[in-house]
């Protein structure tokens, strides 16, 4: 809240998941406490308001709203490659607080039998399920499917030989 054009007064914030009230700040002047500021008070640009950490600590709000398609898969291999795997590095730091609901949808493409194709596009989503549980992540629910053989995603084979992940 604000008085005049400099005059400003800390009445609360929301840090991440945070609620913070005018007592968890402390108004410094030049680094240090200032003597003269009322609670949460912030007189001039000379004046700096800092919070503390919480009594409980910081609630830190994951958001769950990143896909991926892991790409690039030879023909007949299920596990993703070293390359792959980078391509699943940031659904892991939101996965890795377990409030994430995954879905993996793999592809194959046209070449071959519907069969073995749908077998090897539910193979390559499972496997990357597994990747990302291995490596720590934890899900809410888990939601894996090979979607079979499709030319959605290009003519060539190797633009559909993928798996899509979300995490929400």
């Amino acid at each position: 809240e604000g008085v005049g054009d400099r005059n400003l007064r800390v009445v609360s914030a929301k840090v991440g998941g945070s609620e913070l009230v005018t007592s968890d700040f402390v108004v410094l002047f030049e680094g240090a406490p200032a003597a003269k500021a009322r609670a949460g008070e912030i007189p001039s640009d000379s004046f700096l308001a800092v919070a503390s950490e919480p009594a409980g600590g910081w609630v830190v709000e994951r958001l769950c709203d990143e896909q991926v398609a892991v790409t690039g898969y030879v023909n007949g291999a299920l596990e993703p490659s070293i390359e792959q795997q980078k391509v699943l590095a940031p659904l892991l730091s939101q996965a890795l607080a377990g409030e994430c609901d995954l879905s993996a949808l793999g592809y194959a493409d046209t070449g071959g039998p519907d069969d073995l194709n749908r077998t090897v596009s539910e193979a390559r989503a499972q496997a990357v399920a597994k990747y990302l549980a291995d490596k720590g992540a934890k899900f809410r629910s888990t939601f894996v499917v090979g979607k079979g053989e499709t030319t959605e995603f290009g003519p060539s084979n190797s633009a559909n030989r993928r798996v899509v992940v979300s995490l929400k």
